[in-house]
C-alpha cells in the first residue's frame, strides 16, 4: 500500500491553468478576474461619463486594478494569503479584545463576571441525614 501527499500537485492546479486568447496565454483566473471587473467597472462609468466624456473609462482601468490587487496579488508579509483575505482575517481577529464563552465582553456596562477554576472539586456539603445513616450503618455491622 502507498500514500502520497497530493496536496502540493494539486494546490496550484487552478492556478496553473491557462485560456489562448488569439495567441495570447492568459492564465484562467485573470481571465475571469477581467471579465468580472469590467463588469463591475461599468456602472461606476456610467455614472462618469456625463461629467467626464472619454475620461471617464480610465474608471475600468482603476477598477480592474482594484479587482486584481484585492483577489490575484498576495500580502508580502505573514502567510502570503491573497489581499482580500488578509483584510477579512484582520477584520476578524480579536486581538485586545477580552472573550468570555467566545463572545467579546464590553467593561463599559458595569457587570462584573467571576471566571472560576472548573477544575477544582467543589466541597460537597454534608448533610445531617447523611452523617446519621452512615453511623447507623457503622454501628450495625458490629
Amino acid at each position: 500500500m502507498h500514500v502520497y501527499d497530493l496536496t502540493g500537485l494539486t494546490r496550484g492546479a487552478g492556478e496553473q491553468r491557462r485560456v489562448v486568447i488569439q495567441s495570447f496565454d492568459v492564465p484562467f483566473q485573470s481571465l475571469v478576474l477581467g471579465i468580472c471587473g469590467v463588469v463591475a467597472a461599468l456602472p461606476f462609468v456610467a455614472m462618469l461619463f456625463p461629467l467626464l466624456g472619454y475620461c471617464a473609462l480610465f474608471g475600468i482601468v482603476v477598477v480592474e486594478l482594484v479587482v486584481f490587487w484585492l483577489f490575484r496579488w498576495r500580502s508580502r508579509s505573514g502567510l502570503r494569503l491573497k489581499n482580500y483575505q488578509a483584510i477579512l482575517d484582520r477584520r476578524r481577529s480579536h486581538v485586545g479584545r477580552f472573550l468570555v464563552c467566545g463572545r467579546p465582553y464590553d467593561f463599559t456596562r458595569g457587570l462584573a463576571i467571576a471566571v472560576v477554576s472548573s477544575s477544582m472539586p467543589s466541597p460537597r456539603r454534608r448533610n445531617v441525614r447523611d452523617v446519621d445513616v452512615a453511623a447507623d450503618l457503622f454501628s450495625r455491622a458490629r
